[in-house]
C-alpha cells in the first residue's frame, strides 16, 4: 500500500527508491505513465554512510519528516516485529530505551 501511494504521489520527473522488500508483494506500474512523466523507479540494497548522513541532515533540517507510526520500549520490540511481519506497520516503528 505504501509503495502504491508513493507512486501516485510522484510528480513529473519524480524518483521512487525502494530500500526494503516484502516477499510476494507486487505493485502495478503503468509503463505509459513512467514514459510520459519521465518517472524513475529503482531499488537500492544498501545506503552508504554518506547517504545515511544526508538523510539524517534532511530530517534535522525539517526538509523531510519520517513516518513513525508506532514507538515501543526495547522490552516490546517484538510487538513491532509482529506488526511488521503481519504487514500492519505503516511507515516505521521505533524502539526507544526503557523509561525509569
Amino acid at each position: 500500500q505504501t509503495l502504491e501511494f508513493c507512486l501516485r504521489c510522484l510528480d513529473r520527473r519524480g524518483r521512487l527508491v525502494a530500500v526494503t522488500t516484502f516477499p510476494g508483494v507486487a505493485v502495478p506500474v503503468e509503463p505509459r505513465r513512467l514514459v510520459f512523466d519521465e518517472l524513475t523507479v529503482l531499488g537500492s540494497r544498501y545506503a552508504s554512510r554518506w547517504e545515511v548522513a544526508q538523510a539524517a541532515q534532511l530530517v534535522a533540517d525539517g526538509r523531510i519528516r519520517p513516518v513513525v507510526s508506532q514507538v515501543e520500549p526495547l522490552s516490546r520490540a517484538g510487538v513491532l516485529l509482529q506488526r511488521l511481519r503481519a504487514r500492519q506497520l505503516i511507515g516505521r516503528g521505533a524502539v526507544v530505551p526503557e523509561q525509569g
